[in-house]
């Protein structure tokens, strides 16, 4: 059987990880419901924004686990879309909850190490090294074991 929020379940058990887990998913939901835009869920870890391009004129990726993110913020990332080439979203933790793209950006994701408290850091470097534009959001808490 797959495990879902697995550093929440070495916290609190698997029960009550996938209660966390159905409950962020059902938040992700009704944030994103209203929006005009095509949205996809995935199950697991690795899919990034350049696997879903296909024809669409910005993309935007999230995790399910940052509570705070809503409605207006995802709305005005495709508004800062028009105005960067890329918009990311730093978690307290050092990662990021958010990126969204006006287009694919090949090999963005290489060379990053992931599940560190450097990969917001490494993934800007990332960007400034390809020469992107790019706007920041707010700072968020994502739901980890630090915070439970």
């Amino acid at each position: 059987m797959g495990k879902v929020k697995t550093r929440i379940a070495a916290a609190m058990g698997d029960e009550n990880a996938l209660t966390v887990y159905k409950h962020l998913l059902q938040h992700t939901k009704d944030i994103t419901e209203g929006l005009p835009v095509t949205r996809f869920v995935f199950y697991a870890d690795g899919v990034t924004a350049n696997d879903l391009w296909n024809g669409y004129e910005k993309c935007l990726q999230s995790g399910s686990d940052c509570f705070e993110l809503d409605e207006k913020m995802i709305s005005d990332v495709f508004l800062k879309l028009n105005e960067y080439e890329i918009v990311i979203g730093p978690a307290v933790d050092g990662g990021y909850y958010l990126l969204g793209m006006q287009s694919p950006v090949k090999n963005l994701f290489e060379n990053i190490t992931w599940s560190i408290d450097s990969v917001f850091d490494e993934t800007v470097k990332q960007i400034k090294q390809k020469h992107l534009s790019f706007g920041l959001l707010p700072v968020l808490n994502d739901v980890d074991k630090k915070r439970i």
